[in-house]
């Protein structure tokens, strides 16, 4: 199972991507049933908090760079791109509109579309493992989740990677 909930009392949904999910998020194997759990928590009206994490070594890593790298060789980098967009931005505008409380957990690595992830929740808390980076300057490709660089500038236009080890603005 890509992703599990967890209901705690209060109204709080722990949403916890698997470690096969955490590294390939935005796969459609793994994107469209975390896609329709978040659905699913928003739609509850006892929720009034969602927790996002992952496990393992990534919180997120978004989508595999190698699929991207595919996709330009052939091609195609336009209709893959398109394909995630049109889930991810409607999703991570849900969340910055919803009355919900966000927190993304940061365990481990936030690459690319999980940056964009993790900067449209409310709150970051990121463990001394965490590490943040906009993955797709490399392959010449713009900020992911059309966020980033609308919430923190020095991430999203550098293209460096942060770690959390002794980082307090995650």
């Amino acid at each position: 199972m890509p992703v599990s909930t967890d209901m705690l009392d209060g109204g709080v949904a722990v949403v916890t991507l698997s470690p096969a999910a955490s590294s390939n998020t935005f796969s459609p194997d793994h994107f469209d049933p975390f896609l329709s759990c978040l659905q699913e928590v928003m739609a509850n009206p006892s929720c009034r908090s969602v927790v996002i994490t992952g496990s393992g070594r990534f919180f997120s890593s978004g989508g595999n760079m190698d699929d991207f790298s595919d996709a330009i060789e052939n091609g195609n980098i336009g209709s893959r791109v398109q394909e995630m967009t049109d889930k991810l931005h409607p999703l991570l505008l849900k969340m910055r509109t919803s009355e919900k409380v966000f927190v993304c957990a940061i365990n481990g690595s936030a690459a690319g579309g999980g940056l964009g992830l993790a900067l449209a929740s409310d709150y970051r808390v990121c463990s001394p493992e965490a590490k943040i980076a906009s993955a797709f300057f490399r392959l010449g490709l713009s900020p992911d989740g059309e966020i980033g660089p609308l919430r923190s500038p020095g991430i999203g236009a550098s293209g460096r990677s942060a770690a959390g080890r002794g980082q307090s603005s995650c």
